[in-house]
C-alpha cells in the first residue's frame, strides 16, 4: 500500500500531498489498537493498570501489539517516502540488506535490561529481555521487501507482469541467498520456529527471512488467480474484505476474542473460529450501513460530515 498508493502519488505531487493521509492511518492504527487493549481489560485478561501502561507502550495488550508497530512505522514513513523517491527502489534491497547486516549486533543487545522500559524497548529494537515481536526496527525488512515488489507494478501497464514476477523472483532469490548463510537451523528446524512463533518472539532473523519468502510465494501465486481488476462483485468480496478493509476487519476479530475469550474457552475451536470469521467478514462488509458508522468513519478521517457539507454547498 505504501508503494503502490502513498509513492505513486508522492512522485506526482509531492511528499507533502500524502503526508497528512499518513498520519490520520497511524492514528487509527493507535486508536485500533488502544480499542483491543480495552476490550482486553472489559474481559479480565487485563488490568487498569495494564490497560492504562498499554496506552504507552509500556505493557502489552491480548492480541493487537501489531498495531503498535504500524502505528509507529507510519509516523517516519514519510521520510522514507522521501528517501525512496530520491534513491530510487534499488536502494530498497540495499536497505534490507543493511537491516539483515544489523542482527548479530542487536542478539548480543538482548541480556541488557532496561527495567520499566523492558516492553518499549523491546518494541522499538527488539533487544532487552523481553520477549515479543516483531519489533519496528525489526518490520522494516518488511516494508523495504513490500515497497521493492510493488514498485514493479507501477510499469505492468505498459510490461504487464513481467517486471512484477522479475522483482518477486529477486527477491526469492536474495532470501534463499540470507537463509543459507545466516540460518544455522536446518530447513525443517527453522520452519517450526517460524510456524510456532519461536523466531517471531525473539525477533530473530529467520522469522524476517522465511516470513518475506512465503508471502512473497503466496502473492505470485494469487497473481494467476485473483484477477486484477479493482473491484470484485458477488461472494469473492466478502473474502477479500479481509484485504480492503483490513483494520477494521482485524480490529473487530481482536475485539470479540478479547471480549468472549472465557466463554470460547473450552468450547470447539473450528466451529467458533470459522462463525467469528463470518461475523467479522460481514460486518466488515456491511459497516457503513450501521447506525452512525458514516459519522464515525468521518471523525476517523477528519472529514467534515456530509450533512454538513451538503449544507455548506
Amino acid at each position: 500500500m505504501i508503494e503502490f498508493v502513498y509513492v505513486r502519488k508522492a512522485k506526482t505531487y509531492g511528499v507533502d500531498s500524502v503526508t497528512r493521509r499518513i498520519l490520520i492511518r497511524s492514528l487509527q492504527c493507535y486508536l485500533a489498537f488502544v480499542l483491543t487493549s480495552f476490550c482486553a481489560y472489559v474481559g479480565g485478561y487485563k488490568s487498569a493498570a495494564g490497560f492504562i501502561g498499554s496506552l504507552f507502550f509500556l505493557s502489552d495488550s491480548r492480541f493487537g501489539n501489531i498495531l503498535r508497530v504500524y502505528s509507529v512505522l507510519l509516523l517516519v514513513m514519510p521520510l522514507l517516502i522521501h528517501f525512496r523517491l530520491k534513491l530510487g527502489r534499488n536502494a530498497l534491497l540495499g536497505g534490507l540488506a543493511l537491516l539483515y547486516a544489523r542482527y548479530p549486533l542487536f542478539n548480543d543487545l538482548k541480556g541488557i535490561s532496561f527495567g520499566l522500559f523492558d516492553t518499549f524497548i523491546n518494541l522499538v529494537l527488539g533487544i532487552g529481555p523481553k520477549q515479543g515481536g516483531p519489533s519496528i526496527w525489526h518490520s522494516l525488512s518488511f516494508v523495504f521487501a513490500g515497497m521493492f515488489v510493488a514498485s514493479s507494478l507501477s510499469t505492468a501497464q505498459h510490461h504487464g507482469k513481467r517486471n512484477f514476477y522479475f522483482a518477486c523472483v529477486a527477491l526469492l532469490i536474495f532470501c534463499s541467498f540470507v537463509f543459507v548463510l545466516f540460518i544455522e537451523d536446518g530447513f525443517q528446524d527453522a520452519w517450526k520456529l517460524f510456524i510456532f512463533g519461536n523466531y517471531r518472539d525473539l525477533n530473530l532473523l529467520g522469522y524476517f527471512v522465511i516470513g518475506t519468502f512465503t508471502s512473497v510465494a503466496i502473492l505470485m501465486l494469487l497473481s494467476l488467480i485473483v484477477p486484477a481488476t479493482p473491484v470484485l462483485d458477488g461472494w469473492v468480496s466478502y473474502p477479500l474484505t479481509f484485504g480492503y478493509s483490513s483494520l477494521l476487519a482485524y480490529t473487530i476479530g481482536n475485539c470479540l476474542l478479547n471480549l468472549f475469550g472465557h466463554q470460547i474457552y473450552g468450547t470447539q475451536p473450528i466451529p467458533v473460529i470459522s462463525a467469528i470469521l463470518i461475523v467479522v467478514m460481514v460486518t466488515t462488509k456491511n459497516i457503513r450501513k450501521f447506525p452512525f458508522a458514516p459519522l464515525i468513519d468521518d471523525m476517523l478521517n477528519f472529514r467534515q460530515p456530509a450533512k454538513n457539507k451538503s449544507g455548506a454547498a
